[in-house]
């Protein structure tokens, strides 16, 4: 390059949307080579890059991402793939399986960077049957404060957080950052900043939630402009036409994978072709939802090996809690004691620890 600086141009294109970086580049300097491309490219999907503006561990809150099977989605995981999506306001929103172990780990490793959990709340639904539960935090950093958000199934330990992706408002924003990998379900016409809206329960919250992201330009259309834009067959009425099942694997959806920017790049890999493979859902005009029960991998990475051990400081409370579940069979066992529970500040007393698991923490 010699019309302009590889690392001006990378600079500029931290706005553009990963889909369009190659035309964007092109479209800047014409004489540009593959080499530089593939620098442009590399720079601009750094997960790490990514993940710096919320905590300096940015790497380290990947690999325990991974290890738990945490994602984030929502505005957040969608501007990593589509900038302007979100604000300074915007939450980081981060979603888990909901067994107890889960929960406590992260938002342990969480606290150890510096998150202060504030609340605990019932999102939607029966207050006696909760559909998600949600713990609120903030993050102070030197620039400003993040809001953060964990969220799980209180009743399905075992829910996939992708599951809860697939009941979002609109398409533009089911993308989600796992520890190994980013996807973008709907990169098809998100990168063209469309969106469909999908028909959802609480349709006044949804439709307030549509017209924020109308106003950061995003233009909803209807299914069968959508239909054209993938190059589907018009079957009627949208509301009743043949379901499309969709994969990971398709034309429609983005797949980045991290392996070039982790420490473990075998498990990293092994994890994003296991999610690609297993991941499927589908739409029915307007509605959309999952055939199976999408299982997010985890990495084989020991959280011991990373900076849930290494770069900050493990609290007395979590390494009492950790050799308690090393002692009741490892880090995988879905039951620990509610006492030893009891004792991280943000959960509190054995009676909170029951409602928040639903089934109590065991014995």
């Amino acid at each position: 390059m010699r019309s302009l600086n590889v690392d001006v141009l990378c600079h500029i294109l931290e706005n553009t949307s990963i889909s369009n970086l190659t035309d964007t580049a092109k479209a800047l300097v014409p004489s540009i080579n593959s080499h530089d491309i593939n620098m442009c490219e590399r720079t601009r999907t750094n997960p790490v890059t990514y993940m710096n503006q919320l905590t300096k561990y940015g790497r380290d809150l990947l690999t325990v991402m991974g290890s738990l099977g945490v994602i984030l989605s929502g505005s957040r995981a969608a501007s990593y793939f589509y900038p302007g999506l979100c604000d300074e306001t915007s939450d980081w929103d981060f979603y888990c399986y909901g067994t107890p172990t889960t929960i406590v780990r992260f938002s342990m490793y969480m606290s150890r960077i510096g998150v202060q959990w504030q609340t605990l709340r019932d999102d939607t639904g029966d207050p006696d049957y909760p559909s998600r539960r949600v713990l609120d935090g903030t993050l102070d950093t030197e620039k400003r404060k993040h809001s953060i958000q964990l969220i799980w199934e209180p009743r399905q330990w075992t829910r996939s957080p992708i599951s809860h992706v697939l009941s979002f408002h609109s398409s533009i924003v089911q993308c989600f950052i796992t520890g190994y990998c980013a996807v973008s379900m709907y990169d098809h016409t998100s990168s063209r900043n469309k969106s469909l809206a999908w028909v959802c329960d609480g349709d006044e919250k949804a439709n307030e939630c549509r017209k924020k992201y109308a106003d950061r330009g995003v233009e909803y259309v209807p299914y069968n402009e959508y239909a054209k834009l993938i190059g589907a067959p018009l079957r009627g009425n949208p509301r009743i036409v043949q379901k499309e099942v969709r994969t990971l694997c398709d034309q429609q959806a983005r797949v980045i994978g991290f392996s070039r920017y982790l420490r473990d790049a075998s498990a990293t890999e092994d994890a994003t072709s296991d999610l690609v493979a297993r991941t499927e859902w589908f739409h029915l005009g307007y509605t959309c939802g999952y055939t199976t029960e999408s299982v997010l991998p985890k990495t084989s990475v020991s959280l011991d090996r990373t900076g849930c051990t290494g770069s900050t400081i493990e609290t007395a409370t979590e390494r009492e809690w950790r050799q308690h579940t090393e002692e009741a069979g490892g880090n995988g066992t879905l039951y620990t004691s509610s006492a030893i529970l009891a004792k991280v500040p943000w959960f509190g007393t054995t009676a909170v620890l029951d409602s928040i698991f639903w089934y109590g923490a065991g014995s």
